[in-house]
């Protein structure tokens, strides 16, 4: 079987387009959140307005973006008005120069004062300034009763990001948190599944159970890289349905270097993490029984310092390049992996 063209060619939804293109695998967070703005949008139908403060956390690559997205259809699709953005707002001067409006005529936009929803796709990179401006923003917006029950927010971040909020302030503290998980075995397949609806075929036809099951391995189950994993396997030309054994071929050879080549722009990080890698790979025979002895090694070859290596390590397996498991006494120790 040969496919017209390759179904998993875009690893990651980058813009709304993107996203109409590929068909949207609903998780139970998606779910819950899709309930949530039907039940908000029904009652601002009838004149009841309840703020709403949403955070989507998750781990680069579990798919924020296409979550915010599908919420954008979902109020749309129920009359209500949506306001997305993926620069974060530092002021109200600002808000009107990315917009074009003002919050006030946003909420008085139809004759009357009605609410809308502020969509936010935090940039993977932001200073601590901005950061700071934009919560700052956000707690003048909360305090403002004039606003608070009209100006209805949804932000999506990555984890390390929310880690850092309090930092600079608690009021990110006042929304309710939804994680984004991990794909299990079965959402692997749907997604798969998914990116092969345009064929009228499912993935089981060009991949064999115990293959989808290795792509649910190799991508931890993050879907940019279930994505990933199955596009080296199309290219890869083998005879579909792919087997276990030819999969384990392809991704153990070009996997890695593929995600690292996908997930981290900076040329010099990629250098330093394959260095990493290797000294995994190569000293230790893709297994260390503890992170200290991995970060020891690393710094006496001169890769990296220690505070560099526990969070390069912490970044790889962050992006599901190495997988991390308790072992030891007590399951103290971190046991690093390769894939």
């Amino acid at each position: 079987m040969e496919l017209p063209y390759d179904p998993f060619i875009e690893d990651y939804i980058a813009n709304y387009d993107q996203y109409k293109v590929h068909p949207v695998l609903e998780c139970p967070t998606l779910k819950l959140m899709k309930n949530r703005m039907v039940q908000q949008a029904t009652q601002i139908s009838r004149g009841f307005f309840f703020s709403e403060r949403s955070l989507l956390i998750g781990v680069k690559g579990i798919g924020k973006t296409t979550a915010l997205f599908f919420l954008r259809d979902t109020l749309t699709k129920n009359g209500v008005t949506v306001i997305d953005t993926p620069r974060l707002i530092e002021s109200e001067s600002h808000f009107e120069m990315l917009i074009g409006k003002s919050v006030e005529e946003l909420i008085t936009e139809s004759g009357k004062r009605k609410p809308f929803f502020l969509l936010v796709d935090f940039p993977d990179s932001i200073s601590p300034q901005q950061f700071k401006n934009f919560l700052t923003w956000v707690d003048k917006i909360n305090r403002n009763p004039k606003m608070y029950n009209y100006v209805n927010m949804v932000f999506a971040m990555n984890k390390s990001m929310f880690n850092k909020a309090d930092t600079y302030s608690l009021v990110l503290g006042k929304f309710v948190t939804l994680n984004l998980e991990r794909f299990n075995y079965g959402e692997v397949q749907g997604l798969l599944d998914s990116r092969l609806k345009a064929f009228n075929i499912n993935s089981k036809e060009i991949f064999s159970a115990e293959t989808i099951a290795l792509i649910h391995s190799y991508s931890q189950g993050i879907p940019r890289n279930v994505v990933s994993a199955a596009g080296l396997l199309i290219n890869s030309r083998a005879q579909m349905p792919i087997t276990k054994d030819s999969a384990q071929k392809i991704l153990s050879k070009d996997y890695v270097e593929k995600i690292l080549i996908n997930r981290i722009e900076d040329r010099d990080l990629k250098v330093r993490y394959t260095k990493i890698i290797e000294v995994l790979k190569h000293d230790l025979k893709g297994s260390v029984e503890s992170q200290d002895k991995l970060i020891n090694i690393l710094t006496e070859k001169g890769i990296v310092s220690r505070a560099t290596a526990i969070k390069d390590i912490n970044k790889l397996i962050e992006i599901g390049v190495l997988q991390c498991i308790r072992g030891g006494y007590n399951r103290f120790q971190k046991v690093i992996s390769l894939l």
